[in-house]
């Protein structure tokens, strides 16, 4: 329900496009509507219906670092209870690609929801920066390697699983394909930091 250039954009909270994502075989998505928004009871709605998962947005702790830094476990409890009818609602999105100090500041949030009621129930997604970010921004400006920071991310974070970006396929500007030949080196970097904290590689 955007407007772009002067165009309309559809809805994509609709029946017409949860169709389609069910034809992908679409299984859960991350999604940044604001709770503010009454796109989001529709949204899990369609969710639910389709039995599909969702990770949801709570406000500014998506958006402003500094509000994680402040979680409770209250915030993290009435945050969730707004929409924990919706049989498809998997926890929130908690943040993509923060760098080392966004981390730390999120490992409040996600210990908040591992000392609530919903510790077994509800999960925070997350999403490490891929190893072409470079060290300036997944090490704040710091010389370490992309596997230190997934170390890192995982030890702090804990989420149950490692999830990280990588575009192997690029287009340039006068329409030609390229590959980026680290792909295959970065699935294996991030193979060993999952397998050390015995959790799964999306």
């Amino acid at each position: 329900d955007r407007v772009y250039k002067g165009q309309s954009l559809p809805s994509m909270v609709s029946k017409e496009y949860f169709d389609l994502y069910q034809e992908m075989g679409l299984n859960f998505f991350t999604a940044t509507l604001p709770d503010s928004d009454s796109k989001v009871d529709e949204f899990l709605s369609l969710c639910d219906e389709y039995n599909m998962g969702a990770f949801i947005t709570f406000g500014d702790l998506y958006n402003r670092i500094e509000e994680n830094a402040n979680v409770t476990v209250k915030t993290v409890e009435d945050n969730l209870d707004k929409f924990s009818s919706h049989k498809s609602l998997l926890g929130f999105n908690l943040r993509d690609e923060p760098t080392k100090n966004m981390i730390d500041a999120l490992k409040k949030t996600t210990d908040s929801l591992k000392e609530s009621k919903y510790a077994t129930s509800m999960h925070a997604y997350g999403n490490a920066l891929p190893e072409y970010a470079g060290a300036t921004y997944y090490w704040d400006g710091g010389a370490a390697k992309w596997h230190v920071y997934l170390d890192y991310y995982c030890e702090q974070l804990n989420l149950g699983y490692l999830s990280y970006d990588y575009y192997p396929w690029m287009i340039k500007e006068d329409g030609s394909e390229y590959y980026k030949a680290g792909y295959i080196k970065s699935l294996s970097t991030a193979r060993k930091v999952a397998n050390k904290y015995r959790v799964p590689l999306w």
